[in-house]
């Protein structure tokens, strides 16, 4: 299974298209304790926190790196963190719906992927199944 790091926006915007499932079944997910508070703050979850969304903590010196990323460029420190541990996991991808995020994550040559990209691409193979091709049009 493949190792996503996920910053905020993702998992906040599939929990309110009741649809933070799709993100269990793409790879394991870990994402820091600074996203996960972002997280907890603006949806305020009534039920458990999913076990599968791992939260992980940095060390003194990734927080340090998280702070210097922070201070280099557009980044909230959720997403610095988020960077800084995708470094640490050498993650598969990297999950954000910020435009700015995504080019900081390209520079560090990792795959980046967004909300809607996760429910399209757990849609595609129901969609073969039901024998479409991905554009809508039936095989022949």
């Amino acid at each position: 299974m493949r190792t996503i790091i996920c910053d905020a926006g993702p998992i906040i915007h599939l929990y309110e298209a009741h649809c933070l499932q799709l993100l269990r079944q793409t790879g394991n997910l870990y994402l820091p304790q600074r996203v996960f508070n972002e997280v907890q703050t603006t949806l305020r979850m009534e039920e458990p926190w999913p076990e599968w969304l791992r939260v992980v903590s940095l060390f003194p010196h990734e927080q340090d790196e998280a702070g210097i990323w922070k201070e280099a460029g557009d980044l909230h420190a959720g997403e610095a963190e988020a960077l800084v541990l995708a470094r640490r996991k050498k993650a598969d991808w990297f999950l954000t719906d910020d435009s700015t995020t995504r080019l900081f994550v390209s520079l560090l040559d990792m795959e980046v992927r967004g909300s809607l990209g996760v429910i399209l691409m757990e849609c595609r193979p129901q969609a073969s199944v039901a024998g479409r091709n991905g554009t809508g049009v039936k095989r022949s």
